[in-house]
């Protein structure tokens, strides 16, 4: 599916969402590492989104489907700050 593609439907989802909720911080939240980056690339401001990623990163190995896509987002959230 392209970008461009995903990422309306990312906006359509964000509008059921409360307010102050950007297409970055739904895309951290839903895991999406290659929307991250394109959004990234697009100009999007990651101070936010990387805050939450690294409060929400899993500290224990139970939550281990969790915490290989949000490492990989919070390295592309890294290089942009």
């Amino acid at each position: 599916m392209s970008t461009v593609i995903v990422s309306s439907l990312l906006l359509q989802k964000l509008s059921q969402y409360k307010k102050g909720t950007t297409a970055l911080l739904l895309a951290v939240k839903q895991g999406r590492a290659d929307l991250v980056k394109a959004l990234i690339d697009a100009g999007a401001d990651g101070r936010a989104a990387l805050s939450y990623a690294q409060d929400k990163l899993p500290r224990t190995s139970e939550d281990s489907d969790q915490k290989e896509p949000l490492e990989k987002i919070i390295k592309i959230l890294e290089r942009t700050n």
